[in-house]
């Protein structure tokens, strides 16, 4: 249960929030509004498409294993496979047939290549300013890739099953919540700072935490109150 003393402090805090509770809106506006121009006028947006690719036995080794004892070694050759596809050697070939004028390593970085666990489906994600270039990248590296790495595995073949045909644009609904956390944080600050440096007494109970002997107020009154041109004598 809470005592007076944090019941008061409370009662301060609230005090102050409603009374700033305008600016602080204000300031978690401003900063909504800071992302919408940032994300409408001065960013171009970022587009995004996705292919999947499956791992699996060439015709000529199926029936020469296991499916479980090829299954298992097709799982365990993901983590090698990922490196060869996304290696300077695949990309500068895709950076050729495609002409582009993106270095290698901007390449590598518009790619995100993933795959669930016990899978042998590969998630090929490709993210850039240009919408046709994601497309025409995706499905141009699953074209290298399929050549590449039958010559690094042998028996190992990629297809693709799902090809990309189209880009969209990447939400970016991520950022107005930061901004709402960033501005929250920064009314929570200055709430607490004005909190903790306003020195000025403004209730009787304020006088009786200090104790010092109150003897009296002096109501604020209006000019009309005072008569003549307000002055008092």
């Amino acid at each position: 249960m809470l005592n007076s003393g944090e019941l008061i402090t409370i009662a301060k805090v609230l005090e102050k929030l409603k009374k700033s509770i305008v600016y602080y809106s204000i300031i978690i506006l401003s900063a909504l509004t800071l992302v919408f121009m940032i994300n409408t006028f001065l960013e171009k947006p970022t587009y995004q498409t996705t292919t999947k690719v499956l791992i699996n036995q060439s015709k000529e080794s199926r029936g020469e294993e296991g499916y479980s004892e090829t299954l298992k070694a097709n799982i365990q050759l993901m983590n090698t496979i990922l490196p060869v596809m996304t290696s300077s050697r695949t990309l500068k070939q895709v950076k050729e047939n495609l002409h582009l004028n993106s270095s290698v390593s901007d390449i590598q970085r518009m790619l995100t290549i993933s795959s669930d666990e016990n899978s042998l489906v590969l998630n090929i994600v490709v993210q850039n300013k240009d919408s046709k270039k994601v497309v025409d990248i995706a499905n141009e590296l699953v074209t290298v890739a399929a050549k590449d790495v039958p010559t690094f595995f042998r028996n190992i073949e990629l297809t693709q099953i799902e090809k990309a045909d189209d880009s969209g644009q990447v939400s970016k609904n991520i950022r107005y919540v930061i901004a709402i956390l960033v501005s929250t944080m920064i009314c929570i600050v200055i709430l607490v700072i004005s909190l903790f440096y306003d020195t000025r007494i403004r209730s009787k109970a304020q006088i009786e935490e200090l104790d010092v002997l109150f003897l009296g107020d002096i109501p604020r009154l209006a000019d009309g109150d005072l008569g003549g041109n307000g002055s008092v004598w």
